[in-house]
């Protein structure tokens, strides 16, 4: 079982005490946080991965930016991934499709890629 999930404040931070609330119902779920850690200044992404790791997220899906495929953000997505390892899993989104998650794979050293598109036959 898992939640999928991301409030942010205003000030495109996390939102703390709603987070809380949240995590407290949904013990024995997997939780992600969504793409709404894109928006969170690149500068305190590392300190909201921190905090949502503390508090048992699973996993955080992002694209490393607010535009563009996870393929313009590779750079970026590789410090996340890095940064991220043994804390919380980073699962990469954003414009993948069938065609171009060989390419994100052989470039960034993940398992799990979520798409709208990904249909293989």
């Amino acid at each position: 079982d898992g939640l999928v999930y991301g409030l942010l404040t205003e000030e495109n931070w996390l939102d703390e005490p709603a987070l809380e609330r949240l995590f407290a119902v949904s013990q024995d779920c997997q939780i992600v946080f969504h793409m709404a850690f894109d928006q969170i200044p690149r500068e305190r992404q590392f300190e909201a991965l921190d905090w949502l790791a503390a508090h048992g997220v699973t996993r955080i899906l992002t694209r490393g930016s607010l535009t563009g495929s996870a393929l313009n953000n590779v750079d970026w997505l590789q410090e996340l991934v890095s940064y991220a390892q043994g804390k919380i899993e980073i699962l990469i989104g954003g414009g993948l499709t069938v065609d171009n998650v060989p390419e994100l794979l052989e470039k960034l050293p993940v398992d799990q890629v979520h798409g709208t598109r990904l249909f293989w036959q």
